[in-house]
């Protein structure tokens, strides 16, 4: 091999060494860096940690909700991600479902989007709800699509904090 074509090999070599450690700390600092300064210096409330619906009367006719119905949550600043697990009441009538959940806090208040985690199930629900009281409870309601009946509909909905992150 002359000392041309070494060169060459040597220059290629270099270049896709340094392009690969651009990309490897261009992602680290997008995906590592930039949340955890971000979380660092957000002040606002921590929503994150696993909620469950609040309905005494679950399961009878006086109740709205034909399922229990935990929501786990994951907090990045004002960022939300987690899932929303729906298990029927009566266990005959529908599967259990999880949602994908996304949205944001802000001034006390949350708005959750939540999707299936599945795109072989149809539903969507949405969440708009405040934090009340000492930080238990969130306090809103949700419009959803009820997937027996064929329909949207309107709920008032509390969950209640059940561990906290």
């Amino acid at each position: 091999m002359d000392a041309t074509t070494l060169g060459i090999a040597i220059g290629v070599a270099s270049g896709l060494v340094t392009s690969f450690l651009l990309l490897l700390i261009g992602w680290m600092w997008r995906q590592q860096l930039t949340p955890w300064m971000s979380n660092q210096i957000y002040q606002g409330i921590r929503v994150d940690g696993t909620w469950t619906l609040n309905d005494a009367a679950a399961g009878t006719e006086n109740s709205p909700y034909s399922q229990r119905e935990t929501l786990e949550i994951e907090q990045v600043a004002m960022r939300l991600t987690g899932r929303l697990i729906l298990d029927p009441i009566d266990k005959s009538d529908l599967p259990s479902r999880t949602l994908k959940v996304e949205g944001s806090v802000r001034d006390g208040f949350v708005v959750l989007s939540c999707i299936p985690a599945t795109r072989r199930n149809l539903g969507f629900v949405c969440y708009l709800g405040k934090v009340a009281g000492d930080g238990t409870e969130l306090r809103g309601s949700s419009v959803y699509y009820h997937v027996s009946e064929d329909r949207i509909a309107t709920v008032d909905a509390i969950y209640k904090r059940q561990t906290t992150s």
